[in-house]
Protein backbone atom coordinates (compact mmCIF):
# COMPACT_ATOMS: atom_id res chain seq x y z
CA UNK A 1 0.00 0.00 0.00
CA UNK A 2 1.72 3.51 -1.13
CA UNK A 3 1.86 6.57 1.39
CA UNK A 4 -1.33 8.32 -0.54
CA UNK A 5 -3.18 5.12 0.72
CA UNK A 6 -2.69 5.58 4.06
CA UNK A 7 -3.07 9.58 4.01
CA UNK A 8 -6.54 8.72 1.93
CA UNK A 9 -7.45 6.49 4.97
CA UNK A 10 -6.91 8.76 7.34
CA UNK A 11 -9.12 11.52 5.69
CA UNK A 12 -12.00 9.65 6.88
CA UNK A 13 -10.62 9.81 10.28
CA UNK A 14 -9.89 13.57 10.65
CA UNK A 15 -13.74 14.11 8.93
CA UNK A 16 -15.02 12.19 11.74
CA UNK A 17 -12.49 14.29 14.27
CA UNK A 18 -13.38 17.45 12.90
CA UNK A 19 -17.55 17.05 13.07
CA UNK A 20 -18.75 13.96 15.57
CA UNK A 21 -16.18 15.06 18.17
CA UNK A 22 -17.82 18.75 18.85
CA UNK A 23 -21.67 17.12 18.33
CA UNK A 24 -20.23 15.14 21.01
CA UNK A 25 -18.79 17.55 22.90
CA UNK A 26 -22.24 19.99 22.60
CA UNK A 27 -24.26 16.53 23.26
CA UNK A 28 -22.16 16.28 26.58
CA UNK A 29 -23.08 20.05 27.88
CA UNK A 30 -26.51 19.79 26.90
CA UNK A 31 -26.10 16.36 28.97
CA UNK A 32 -24.50 17.89 31.94
CA UNK A 33 -27.11 20.97 32.14
CA UNK A 34 -30.32 17.88 32.29
CA UNK A 35 -28.54 16.45 34.79
CA UNK A 36 -28.11 19.51 36.98
CA UNK A 37 -32.04 20.50 36.70
CA UNK A 38 -33.02 17.08 37.09
CA UNK A 39 -30.55 16.97 40.65
CA UNK A 40 -31.81 20.65 41.80
CA UNK A 41 -35.42 19.53 40.67
CA UNK A 42 -35.00 16.37 42.96
CA UNK A 43 -33.66 18.53 45.83
CA UNK A 44 -37.08 20.55 45.33
CA UNK A 45 -39.64 18.39 45.02
CA UNK A 46 -37.55 15.44 47.70
CA UNK A 47 -34.11 14.86 48.93
CA UNK A 48 -30.83 14.04 47.23
CA UNK A 49 -29.09 11.01 49.40
CA UNK A 50 -26.65 10.01 46.57
CA UNK A 51 -25.25 10.65 43.36
CA UNK A 52 -28.05 11.59 40.26
CA UNK A 53 -24.76 11.70 38.23
CA UNK A 54 -23.84 7.90 38.08
CA UNK A 55 -27.24 6.44 37.15
CA UNK A 56 -27.61 9.08 34.46
CA UNK A 57 -24.73 8.37 32.85
CA UNK A 58 -26.54 4.83 31.88
CA UNK A 59 -28.43 7.01 29.41
CA UNK A 60 -25.42 7.46 27.81
CA UNK A 61 -24.81 3.81 27.00
CA UNK A 62 -27.87 3.99 25.13
CA UNK A 63 -26.69 6.67 22.81
CA UNK A 64 -23.17 4.87 22.06
CA UNK A 65 -25.34 1.75 20.91
CA UNK A 66 -26.91 4.05 19.07
CA UNK A 67 -24.05 6.18 17.31
CA UNK A 68 -22.13 3.00 16.28
CA UNK A 69 -26.06 1.94 14.42
CA UNK A 70 -25.28 5.44 12.81
CA UNK A 71 -22.16 4.86 11.79
CA UNK A 72 -22.53 1.33 9.87
CA UNK A 73 -26.39 1.79 8.80
CA UNK A 74 -25.96 5.59 7.69
CA UNK A 75 -22.47 6.56 6.97
CA UNK A 76 -20.80 3.15 5.63
CA UNK A 77 -22.66 3.02 2.52
CA UNK A 78 -22.40 7.14 1.68
CA UNK A 79 -18.48 6.59 2.03
CA UNK A 80 -18.42 3.15 0.26
CA UNK A 81 -20.61 5.16 -2.35
CA UNK A 82 -18.23 7.73 -3.06
CA UNK A 83 -15.28 5.18 -3.71
CA UNK A 84 -14.19 4.60 -0.19
CA UNK A 85 -13.21 0.67 0.78
CA UNK A 86 -14.91 -0.96 3.94
CA UNK A 87 -11.44 -1.12 5.47
CA UNK A 88 -10.44 2.29 5.29
CA UNK A 89 -14.12 3.40 7.19
CA UNK A 90 -13.60 0.54 9.57
CA UNK A 91 -10.31 1.49 10.30
CA UNK A 92 -10.85 5.47 11.19
CA UNK A 93 -14.24 4.05 12.86
CA UNK A 94 -12.18 2.13 14.95
CA UNK A 95 -9.74 4.91 15.95
CA UNK A 96 -12.67 7.21 16.39
CA UNK A 97 -14.40 4.96 18.35
CA UNK A 98 -11.34 4.45 20.80
CA UNK A 99 -10.41 8.42 21.07
CA UNK A 100 -14.09 9.76 21.09
CA UNK A 101 -14.80 7.18 24.04
CA UNK A 102 -11.81 8.55 26.01
CA UNK A 103 -12.87 12.22 25.65
CA UNK A 104 -16.25 11.29 26.44
CA UNK A 105 -15.10 9.13 29.53
CA UNK A 106 -12.99 11.79 30.54
CA UNK A 107 -16.02 14.65 30.59
CA UNK A 108 -18.50 11.95 32.36
CA UNK A 109 -15.57 11.33 35.18
CA UNK A 110 -15.47 15.19 35.15
CA UNK A 111 -18.71 15.71 35.76
CA UNK A 112 -18.62 13.57 38.28
CA UNK A 113 -16.43 15.49 40.11
CA UNK A 114 -17.99 18.92 39.82
CA UNK A 115 -21.20 16.65 41.10
CA UNK A 116 -19.09 15.80 43.83
CA UNK A 117 -18.39 19.71 44.57
CA UNK A 118 -21.92 20.35 43.80
CA UNK A 119 -22.60 17.81 46.73
CA UNK A 120 -20.38 19.37 49.48
CA UNK A 121 -21.52 22.91 48.74
CA UNK A 122 -25.05 22.04 49.54
CA UNK A 123 -24.52 19.15 52.31
CA UNK A 124 -26.09 16.50 50.31
CA UNK A 125 -24.70 12.62 50.97
CA UNK A 126 -22.77 11.75 47.36
CA UNK A 127 -22.72 8.03 46.92
CA UNK A 128 -23.08 5.46 44.17
CA UNK A 129 -24.47 2.53 43.52
CA UNK A 130 -22.56 -0.21 45.45
CA UNK A 131 -22.30 -2.64 42.29
CA UNK A 132 -19.72 0.03 40.54
CA UNK A 133 -16.50 -1.03 39.78
CA UNK A 134 -15.50 2.01 41.74
CA UNK A 135 -16.38 2.27 45.43
CA UNK A 136 -16.63 5.98 46.28
CA UNK A 137 -17.29 8.72 43.74
CA UNK A 138 -13.76 10.18 44.26
CA UNK A 139 -11.70 6.88 42.78
CA UNK A 140 -11.50 8.95 39.58
CA UNK A 141 -9.24 6.24 37.78
CA UNK A 142 -11.51 3.46 38.17
CA UNK A 143 -14.67 5.77 37.33
CA UNK A 144 -12.40 6.28 34.07
CA UNK A 145 -11.74 3.44 33.07
CA UNK A 146 -15.42 2.15 33.90
CA UNK A 147 -17.04 5.10 31.79
CA UNK A 148 -14.72 4.52 28.87
CA UNK A 149 -15.07 0.79 29.11
CA UNK A 150 -18.71 0.82 28.84
CA UNK A 151 -18.81 3.83 25.93
CA UNK A 152 -16.04 1.59 23.83
CA UNK A 153 -17.69 -1.74 24.32
CA UNK A 154 -21.40 -0.21 23.98
CA UNK A 155 -20.32 1.52 21.01
CA UNK A 156 -19.06 -1.68 19.42
CA UNK A 157 -22.04 -3.48 19.82
CA UNK A 158 -24.12 -0.89 17.64
CA UNK A 159 -21.22 -1.17 15.42
CA UNK A 160 -21.64 -4.95 15.33
CA UNK A 161 -25.25 -5.14 15.12
CA UNK A 162 -25.58 -2.85 12.27
CA UNK A 163 -23.31 -4.87 10.57
CA UNK A 164 -24.99 -8.05 11.23
CA UNK A 165 -27.59 -5.88 8.89
CA UNK A 166 -25.81 -4.21 6.55
CA UNK A 167 -25.65 -6.29 3.72
CA UNK A 168 -28.85 -8.20 4.15
CA UNK A 169 -31.35 -5.58 2.98
CA UNK A 170 -32.74 -5.09 6.09
CA UNK A 171 -31.00 -1.28 6.48
CA UNK A 172 -33.77 0.78 5.28
CA UNK A 173 -34.30 1.78 9.06
CA UNK A 174 -35.83 5.50 8.16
Amino acid sequence: MSDHADDRTWTIARLLFATHLPFLLVACGVFIAAVLVITFGIDLWGTVSRSVWDPAVSIVRWFALGYGLYFINRLLPVYVAHGRTRREFLRSVALFVVVAGTVVAALLTLGLALEGVLYRAMDWSHRVEPERLFDSPGQYPLVFLSYWAMLVIWMTIGLLLAAGFYRSGATSWS
